[in-house]
């Protein structure tokens, strides 16, 4: 834990939440005690930081996808609960400061920590149109590998469709599609994130491994060279970015590195979708 930041203990409860989501075997749709904790350990993990909301589309989609409507809506109202209470001290006596300063998605990153934009001025990393842009990208990301590499609308009959709609639990999922689907969503918003401080790159050390590693070519079933090759290749991405992260203070050199690493694990992490 970088100088006691949040950030591990928030990832350490937002683990747990995907832990016992994936490991839950009863699939009722009714009333369901591990997925209701799950939601609220993933709760918990947004209470601690905010962070945590760049998985909750996967997240929920997931719980959507294997216990269906009503166990989802049950689960997030506790989801929801949980959060009242944590800040029960606060709303109680101050509600309009709290929500303000906990939603205060215009606050201002100092360029000096910046980790992931130091190779671009520091006028243009302040100006709100290029945060603007960079929200857009990551929604229209988020989006386009959501439907088409995750759930995968265009293998998929307008009938197909119609029966998920009414019955989400006809959507099969394994646990790597799950897994895969929460680190990428995640992936996503940091690739996209308007400033990286250091203490974030807990956000999603853990799960570089994971993406690049369940990535597959097809010579790698068959041909030795082109395993050793493609280990290689995934490897040298997870030293780059180490060395980026670990470059005190950043120089244009470690972000452009930052920036390309990101965008080459965009591409496998669609690829391998």
């Amino acid at each position: 834990m970088l100088r006691l930041f949040n950030d591990g203990i928030a990832m350490l409860f937002c683990y747990l939440a995907i832990a016992l989501l994936i490991s839950i075997k009863d699939k009722s749709t009714n009333f369901n005690f591990q997925a209701i904790l799950s939601s609220i350990l993933f709760s918990m993990a947004i209470g601690i930081k905010m962070n945590i909301l760049l998985f909750a589309p996967v997240f929920y989609l997931t719980f959507l996808f294997k216990f269906g409507y009503f166990q989802t809506i049950i689960s997030g109202i506790f989801a929801v609960f949980f959060q009242l209470f944590l800040g029960s001290p606060f709303l109680l006596f101050a509600p309009f400061d709290y929500i303000k300063n906990a939603f205060n998605f215009k606050r201002v990153f100092l360029y000096v920590w910046t980790v992931n934009w130091r190779m671009i001025p520091e006028w243009l990393f302040l100006d709100r149109k290029f945060h603007t842009v960079l929200l857009g990208l990551h929604l229209f990301t988020l989006t386009v590998f959501i439907a088409f590499f995750w759930i995968r609308v265009q293998k998929k009959s307008v009938n197909e469709i119609f029966k998920i709609i009414k019955n989400p639990t006809l959507m099969k999922l394994s646990n790597h599609d799950i897994l895969n689907g929460l680190f990428v969503s995640n992936f996503i918003g940091i690739a996209f994130s308007r400033s990286l401080h250091y203490q974030f790159y807990s956000w999603y050390y853990h799960t570089i491994p994971y993406i690049l590693f369940s990535w597959k070519i097809r010579k790698e079933k068959s041909d030795l060279s082109a395993i050793f090759l493609g280990a290689f290749l995934r490897l040298s991405i997870m030293v780059v970015i180490e060395y980026c992260w670990n470059t005190y203070p950043s120089t244009f050199l470690s972000s452009t590195l930052l920036s390309i690493s990101h965008a080459i694990m965009l591409v496998i992490s669609f690829w391998n979708a």
